[in-house]
């Protein structure tokens, strides 16, 4: 079948329609920024980050709450303007997509430095944004399709990684992962709806198990 704008319409619509489906999700449980209100960091350690950190971004952010705001408003806004943009001028569009990944970037790589979330549930936001940089409908269907195999990979490798660790028969290991995943939302939260379904599943190793 053959690619038409149509395609590349209900891409986006979709992305944008998901992106603020877990935006709502995450307002629901306060998990946005200046709703976690963090006040330390962890450290990574890979070069992206080492970056990151050196800019100081981070620390900045710990000692100016009113900025945890910002970078959400910044961070939540980008695929209502890039949508907007894109139904009027593609090539405008493009240009909002290439603000879109900068300010992603500095978001999520401070964000998951705080002790909320680990980063790679954030990888399709990193990439997703090289995508609504095209303008040719051949380049999108190709990144569209790189991003596909990407992630297939990214899935296949993590399988393979868990039987190469041996993981994959330790019945404890999820519920022990949901625990050190969300141990500070766990102490700070603990009245919270999701807090007591992360202590349901943790208590549940069996059914845990069946999400590994």
């Amino acid at each position: 079948m053959p690619l038409t704008p149509n395609h590349r319409d209900r891409v986006t619509s979709l992305y944008c329609l998901f992106f603020y489906a877990l935006m709502f999700q995450k307002l629901w449980n306060g998990f946005l920024l200046s709703q976690v209100k963090p006040h330390l960091f962890n450290l990574r350690f890979d070069f992206i980050s080492w970056i990151v950190m050196k800019s100081g971004i981070h620390q900045f952010l710990l000692d100016n709450p009113p900025g945890w705001l910002l970078f959400d408003i910044a961070f939540y806004l980008m695929p209502l303007v890039y949508f907007i943009c894109y139904k009027r001028s593609l090539k405008i569009a493009s240009i909002v997509a290439v603000i879109m990944f900068v300010v992603n970037f500095i978001y999520i790589q401070c964000y998951t430095l705080y002790p909320v979330n680990s980063i790679e549930s954030y990888t399709p936001w990193l990439l997703f944004p090289f995508l609504l940089m095209t303008t040719r409908l051949r380049d999108f269907y190709f990144v569209l399709q790189a991003l596909r195999y990407f992630f297939l990979f990214f899935f296949l490798s993590a399988g393979v990684w868990k039987f190469v660790q041996g993981g994959i028969f330790n019945g404890e290991q999820m519920s022990a992962i949901l625990l050190y995943q969300h141990k500070e939302y766990l102490v700070s939260s603990p009245a919270e709806w999701y807090t007591s379904f992360i202590y349901w599943l943790s208590n549940n190793a069996t059914l845990s198990f069946t999400l590994v």
